[in-house]
């Protein structure tokens, strides 16, 4: 259409009256007064047929995803969830269709104390489904480091370096039975098995995009000679990313709870950081959440997290 006529037209009825008319719980009006006004006009506009509909809120959302595009409707589900700039990051990564995977599951994540968390969880879900019915022959490649050559890169062999991985990997327990050979993607493996790493830097590594991960990773060379490769590495990855990405993946990687969670996202950026100063995977603790909650503790005292006094300087 051209002329007046043809100009954007904003709904017939206020997304208030609509949210209220069709009894939608209140993330739906916020997703839609994220839209233009003839996008809203296209999804509020059409009548709506609930009468033996179960789920109102889904009629709503499908049909955003028919007029809205991708990156835009990616815009509202980080905003209505509040998600933190590390699961942003995190999402960037990903394709188009591990983006709209990470929707499928709702728009809004509803009932967590941590939205970040659960989002970071959704998308860990994804790639690893992904590389489990990708064949090694298909499929984009890490080809980063392939074990062939990773071994010449870095010096030794794993055959060799096996006394290098100070932690051995633990037996399967609740914090550690999801871990599986196809969950690891292959430039991860390689290098872990190259420069011997302990075992869990691979559950951090494989936790952050493929660029992150070269970044981290190159140029590691003459590795015979560093005492503690796993604390040069979670060094690197300290400097990379921000203390909002780094936390999601502590609470990831060690399982925590709920209510965990909730006391390290009470704390400021420094104090997050201060709990995991010590070491980002827990080890050699019953109770991670105890543990965690002691740290947090410690800090909230004026304290290192394992409650001794700080020098004056850094109190």
């Amino acid at each position: 259409a051209s002329g007046a006529q043809g100009a954007a037209r904003g709904p017939a009825v206020s997304v208030e009256d609509f949210v209220y008319e069709h009894q939608l719980e209140p993330w739906v009006g916020e997703a839609l007064n994220l839209l233009t006004e003839e996008q809203r006009a296209a999804v509020m506009d059409p009548p709506m047929n609930v009468d033996n509909a179960r789920n109102v809120n889904g009629i709503v959302v499908s049909r955003i995803k028919q007029v809205v595009p991708l990156d835009q409707r990616l815009g509202v589900f980080v905003t209505i969830n509040g998600l933190a700039e590390g699961v942003v990051d995190r999402i960037g990564t990903l394709t188009p269709d591990q983006a709209e995977q990470v929707m499928e599951s709702g728009m809004k994540i509803q009932k967590a104390t941590n939205p970040s968390g659960v989002a970071m969880k959704r998308i860990s879900d994804i790639l690893r489904n992904d590389r489990q019915s990708r064949t090694f022959s298909g499929g984009p490649a890490y080809a980063s480091y392939q074990p062939s050559l990773a071994s010449d890169h870095y010096g030794g062999t794993a055959r060799f370096r096996q006394d290098r991985s100070r932690t051995p990997a633990p037996a399967p327990t609740q914090r550690t039975q999801h871990r599986s050979p196809d969950d690891v993607p292959e430039d991860v493996e390689a290098f872990v098995a190259a420069t011997g790493l302990d075992w869990w830097c691979s559950e951090v590594l494989k936790r952050l995009s493929l660029w992150q991960r070269q970044q981290i990773t190159k140029d590691f060379q003459n590795m015979d000679i560093v005492r503690n490769p796993s604390g040069v590495v979670m060094s690197r990855v300290r400097q990379l990313i921000d203390t909002s990405e780094l936390l999601l993946i502590f609470i990831d990687i060690n399982h925590l709870d709920s209510s965990a969670q909730a006391q390290l996202f009470a704390l400021t950026a420094e104090q997050q950081q201060a709990v995991m100063d010590p070491g980002i995977y827990l080890q050699n603790v019953r109770n991670p959440n105890t543990a965690v909650i002691s740290r947090i503790n410690n800090v909230l005292t004026g304290r290192d997290a394992f409650g001794k006094h700080l020098p004056a300087s850094a109190a």
